[in-house]
């Protein structure tokens, strides 16, 4: 990987995990910071949310996720380190930076 796509796969990775955060705070009902290395089940989702959370992540990204991303990766920092060094992922970064920084400051 290339100087340039490491700058843009820490980028994705950022803005990946803030959106987990948003999300699993608003679907927590959750006021606090939520750790980027505590499970996903240990949150208190069940596969049905965790299903939900990627089917919007992917919604979010502009790229289809399969789930099991999610039970291979199970916290937010596991999850987004994963997605970010997907080419595909950071395809849907590179025209879209600022997009998706807006996106996750309104979630």
């Amino acid at each position: 990987m290339n100087s340039q796509d490491q700058g843009i796969a820490s980028a994705a990775q950022a803005m990946i995990a803030q959106w987990l955060r948003n999300y699993l705070a608003n679907l927590l009902e959750y006021d606090g910071v939520l750790s980027d290395t505590l499970s996903f089940e240990r949150m208190g989702l069940d596969s049905s949310a965790i299903v939900g959370m990627v089917g919007d992540l992917g919604d979010w990204l502009g790229h289809a996720i399969d789930p099991s991303a999610a039970y291979d990766n199970t916290s937010i920092g596991a999850l987004s380190s994963a997605l970010a060094g997907d080419p595909a992922i950071r395809c849907a970064f590179e025209g879209r930076g600022e997009d998706f920084n807006d996106e996750v400051r309104a979630s």
